[in-house]
């Protein structure tokens, strides 16, 4: 599977690292933080409900127009 947004550029979010441990289901293991790093760096974190940042970022690029890509 190719994702777009799985390239190995740097990503993160001080938000989503509250968010984490604040919850129940955080075992303290790597393989849990990875993965909700992961899913929030390919747009599909779990947070993003919730998230007060998510939701000003969203409502931000909502006022701008998007150009699609043309060419990979």
């Amino acid at each position: 599977m190719v994702d777009d947004h799985s390239s190995d550029r740097g990503f993160f979010c001080m938000d989503l690292v509250g968010h984490i441990t604040d919850d129940p289901q955080f075992d303290g293991s790597w393989e849990y933080w990875h993965l909700r790093f992961y899913e929030a760096k390919t747009r599909q974190c779990k947070y993003a409900d919730i998230c007060a940042r998510h939701a000003k970022t969203i409502s931000r690029l909502s006022q701008k127009p998007l150009q699609l890509k043309l060419f990979n």
